[in-house]
């Protein structure tokens, strides 16, 4: 008789695409994340069921451009943003598996650009809403 698997053995040994989750699926979590956004909101929000958004977040189906598109536009992230955004956490992931002092530097290195990375979205969209609240200089009744 075996002994049953512990927990930490059987994630192990799953599929590589559910332990490598790929960067577009990340980066849909992180806009949504971003903007606080709840997965079935996104889903309805998009056009889609959120059983398939689910998949594509936790890596079972390769993201679409067109959805990660969709997704940003939803969360008033700039589509212009997306390639930055994915390079980097591609890059970040292939540092964080580096086991010698220089990748964990690098890896260091590319978390604060993420960070720094997050943090100018967040800006942005701060910026898109105060403008959308204030109103334009020539509906002014002050003026």
């Amino acid at each position: 008789m075996t002994a049953p698997r512990a927990p930490v053995e059987e994630w192990c040994t799953m599929e590589q695409n559910k332990l490598d989750p790929s960067a577009e699926s990340l980066a849909l979590v992180l806009i949504r994340h971003l903007r606080n956004l709840e997965q079935g909101e996104v889903a309805r929000l998009i056009g889609m069921s959120p059983s398939q958004l689910s998949d594509y977040e936790r890596s079972e189906r390769p993201v679409p451009r067109e959805v990660l598109e969709r997704v940003a536009q939803v969360a008033d992230l700039p589509v212009t943003m997306l390639d930055a955004l994915v390079w980097i956490l591609r890059s970040f992931r292939a540092a964080a598996n580096v086991r010698s002092r220089e990748g964990r530097a690098l890896a260091d290195s590319i978390a604060t650009e993420l960070i720094a990375l997050v943090r100018e979205a967040q800006d942005l969209i701060a910026e898109v809403s105060r403008q959308n609240d204030e109103p334009f200089p020539e509906d002014d009744p002050e003026e």
